[in-house]
């Protein structure tokens, strides 16, 4: 927001949605930009959602502030208020809202609903912002983006592994670019390498690269891979669902251009390669089945319908038939 930088303060920011990792940001540049170190001790007041009630935050925002120009009242995790319809007591605040006051009010996990009054005048007064999820497509540029400002580069097959692994988990993916880039100092280079020994990464690793042997009918190393995990079977289960759910999608479509394509499955260009490539391995019969085999043995590796939960088994099992 640019007015922010240019300290054009608005009298409310309603920052919500799915996606909190921009609300965080915006409203830490709000708490640590606004007043400086001295002021903030008698001027803003953080209060979080489940301890507090929205009379005391606007009794916060009336109060004029001391010593200072401004006054900074901020209200966190407003969808964890006990009384939530309590927020439309605002609309009353909003009539006269106090000059030298600056209220934010965040609220993760969902939206508000926009046709409530007291939004409505916060929209007219002040900043309301909807913090959407990314779709997958748009991952690498937010790397790349996070890249520059550290002033690193990234290889191309190192980025993709961390939008294949790692998703949109924005935080997770700051904080794993944070740490290589220390590592790797100004204008050094993060390789692919360096995001494999990512802890963060590992983790995650073993169920995409099962997939990765899947869609290349590599049979062999599938099961090599499944002989030498403690992954348990749902943790497969939950990546190779979506996958053979997707490949389905993908088989059926007219336009199977990479553009097209990725747009209808929100993905980035690079991540279709294993779909084309399993495409060519897998009739649209194959896929089928191979999504019932794997509710079957979810299922049953919870006990459901099955003569053992064992792990391992069950796996070599799932593997043979969606392979075979």
């Amino acid at each position: 927001m640019r007015q922010l930088q240019l300290r054009q303060f608005a009298p409310i920011y309603v920052l919500s949605g799915e996606e909190g990792y921009y609300i965080d940001k915006l409203c830490n540049w709000i708490e640590q930009n606004v007043l400086t170190e001295d002021e903030r001790e008698f001027n803003q007041v953080i209060r979080y959602g489940r301890e507090t009630d929205i009379e005391t935050i606007i009794n916060e925002a009336r109060s004029f502030p001391v010593m200072a120009d401004r006054r900074v009242v901020i209200l966190k995790e407003a969808q964890a208020m006990v009384r939530k319809d309590g927020l439309a007591k605002l609309e009353y605040y909003l009539q006269k809202p106090l000059e030298t006051t600056v209220l934010v009010i965040t609220y993760k996990n969902g939206k508000i609903d926009g046709r409530s009054n007291w939004l409505k005048a916060a929209d007219k007064l002040g900043v309301v912002y909807d913090s959407v999820r990314p779709y997958e497509s748009e991952l690498p540029a937010f790397i790349q983006e996070l890249c520059h400002t550290r002033k690193v580069s990234i290889e191309r097959a190192a980025l993709e592994m961390l939008v294949d692994y790692v998703g949109a988990n924005l935080q997770q993916l700051e904080n794993i670019i944070d740490r290589l880039a220390l590592q790797v100092g100004e204008k050094g280079g993060i390789t692919l390498d360096a995001v494999k020994s990512s802890t963060a990464v590992s983790r995650e690793y073993k169920p995409y690269e099962l997939t990765d042997k899947i869609a290349k009918r590599d049979i062999a190393g599938a099961n090599r891979l499944v002989l030498n995990t403690d992954i348990v079977i749902q943790q497969f289960v939950g990546t190779l669902f979506p996958f053979f759910q997707n490949l389905l999608i993908y088989e059926y479509m007219a336009d199977k251009s990479r553009p097209s394509a990725a747009a209808k499955l929100g993905l980035a260009e690079f991540q279709l390669r294993n779909y084309e490539e399993a495409a060519r391995r897998y009739t649209k019969m194959q896929t089928f089945k191979a999504i019932g085999y794997l509710r079957q043995y979810d299922c049953q590796s919870k006990g459901l319908g099955g003569l053992t939960t064992d792990t391992t088994e069950l796996m070599k099992e799932l593997l043979y038939k969606i392979m075979h």
